[in-house]
């Protein structure tokens, strides 16, 4: 991000602020990408997000970056979450139970321990209405609202939620490789994530937002085009 203007507190206004230039294209989800176009994606997203994460988090500490505040990686607690939303969505949204069974059940034992987890510098709210398009090319990513340093994983879900199966692979080799665990909850972070997405979307008439979960759901269950992942079985894409 590069802002344009920096403002402080004032006027009413109880926090800090700044704005960007506006950048060109619009949002994925509202850019009717085919599952071509998705994929061709894969690899810009994946380098985009090794160089963020190879950013040293404690330079970002040092320079005020927070850690994980809002539990985003308190797994059971999310699983809880997203059942219930789940159950308030409508019968055609089964799949949403289905997937998020399936995300939870290849988590490895371990999963749920916080403190196994490497740290990154992570944008933290990376799905297809913070990626823009520019026809199908992709011209930047917005709302660093919650970055933070915390588990890449968060971010590396924008494969299960935005791409085809099919280009996960190439997602990781332009990343760098992505362990089991590492992998395995980031297909748990799209579950949890498009549900939320859905239901929020249903719930305020948001059509476009509501065919990108609905698009990531089947993926995330296996049900995507291309060879399903394997996160217990493969160590290193």
């Amino acid at each position: 991000p590069r802002p344009e203007f920096v403002g402080q507190p004032g006027l009413g206004f109880p926090a800090p602020w700044v704005a960007y230039r506006c950048l060109p294209g619009q949002t994925a989800d509202r850019a009717g990408l085919t599952d071509p176009q998705r994929a061709a994606l894969a690899r810009p997203l994946g380098e985009w997000l090794q160089r963020l994460h190879a950013l040293d988090p404690g330079e970002a500490r040092r320079r005020g970056a927070p850690g994980d505040t809002l539990g985003r990686t308190d797994l059971p607690r999310l699983l809880a979450l997203a059942q219930e939303r789940a159950r308030a969505l409508p019968a055609e949204d089964a799949v949403a139970h289905a997937a998020l069974a399936a995300a939870w059940a290849a988590l490895p034992p371990d999963a749920t321990a916080a403190g196994q987890r490497a740290a990154a510098v992570v944008h933290g709210d990376l799905y297809a209405r913070h990626v823009l398009v520019d026809g199908a090319d992709p011209t930047g990513l917005i709302d660093f609202g919650d970055l933070h340093v915390g588990d890449p994983a968060l971010d590396l879900a924008i494969a299960w939620l935005l791409l085809p199966r099919a280009a996960h692979g190439a997602f990781r080799a332009a990343y760098g490789g992505v362990c089991a665990a590492t992998w395995a909850r980031a297909r748990f972070r799209a579950a949890h994530h498009a549900v939320a997405e859905l239901s929020y979307a249903l719930d305020v008439g948001d059509g476009p937002l509501a065919r990108a979960a609905r698009r990531a759901l089947p993926t995330v269950l296996g049900r995507g085009r291309g060879a399903p992942a394997r996160p217990r079985q493969d160590a290193t894409a």
